[in-house]
């Protein structure tokens, strides 16, 4: 279940969430061939928030910031971060399963 303050602040939350992705992609070198990861708790939230374009918006600015990185995204939900990622039209390098 969505967090009550979460659905009455829906649309703050996701704008907050997406500007830190922008400022931490931006901190990130052009040139940076190591890996960067999209952390399982702001995946997980995003699909059980069935916000499938917000994981994909967070995708295309690791690609753009630091094209030569690998880029993995982390989630307890591997099966449903795949299918979200096909219908975005965004791939990963790879998924990491974690605990959940």
């Amino acid at each position: 279940a969505v967090p009550a303050a979460l659905r009455e602040r829906g649309a703050s939350f996701w704008a907050a969430a997406d500007a830190l992705v922008a400022a931490s992609a931006a901190s990130v070198p052009s040139g940076f061939a190591g890996t960067l990861a999209l952390d399982a708790a702001f995946v997980d939230l995003a699909l059980a928030c069935e916000r499938p374009e917000i994981i994909a918006r967070a995708v295309r600015r690791c690609r753009r910031a630091a094209p030569r990185a690998r880029l993995e995204a982390r989630t307890a939900n591997s099966a449903e971060l795949a299918n979200a990622l096909l219908l975005e039209d965004s791939a990963v390098d790879a998924v990491v399963s974690v605990a959940p």
